[in-house]
């Protein structure tokens, strides 16, 4: 099984994109659309990513944006954001969203993808990275379950619209 994983895990690339790079992947539509079906915060709208923001944070330097790759298909993807924290005057990354498709987790993208987002937040400087995970989900099981990852704050969503 250890094999499997590790032959898996080769075959997966993950790459650093631009916003418009990231658009520009066949299949990202499709990719955006299961995001939003099983990642939608109750409260707030359908997910619909404003590409303009994208583009003016990425120029800010504020925005990375990360594609996970098997066989040259996007399987999935991860957003950081990195900027100044006003209460404690540092720099701070936070992953506005990490999603890999429900057929490829068994691939360790999603790992990949944390792995990438981290070192980037290493690079800009940030002196910590922050990650949001879903009540019940993989991903929280897998940060509740780390050595190096702790739980700090609990996020409470009420819709306002």
């Amino acid at each position: 099984m250890a094999a499997r994983a590790f032959i898996l895990a080769r075959m997966i690339e993950i790459h650093k994109l631009s916003p418009n790079e990231f658009w520009a992947q066949a299949g990202v539509e499709a990719l955006i659309d299961a995001y939003a079906d099983e990642c939608a915060l109750a409260g707030l709208p359908r997910p619909a990513p404003d590409r303009d923001l994208y583009d003016d944070m990425n120029t800010f330097g504020a925005l990375r944006v990360f594609g996970a790759f098997r066989d040259d298909t996007i399987i999935g993807f991860a957003v950081l954001l990195v900027s100044p924290n006003l209460h404690y005057g540092i720099l701070l990354a936070t992953m506005e969203s990490l999603f890999v498709a429900k057929g490829q987790r068994s691939t360790g993208a999603g790992l990949m993808l944390l792995r990438q987002a981290e070192q980037a937040a290493r690079d800009a400087g940030a002196q910590a990275f922050l990650v949001c995970a879903p009540v019940g989900s993989s991903l929280e099981k897998i940060l509740t379950q780390s050595t190096s990852f702790r739980e700090t704050n609990r996020v409470f969503c009420k819709g306002l619209a």
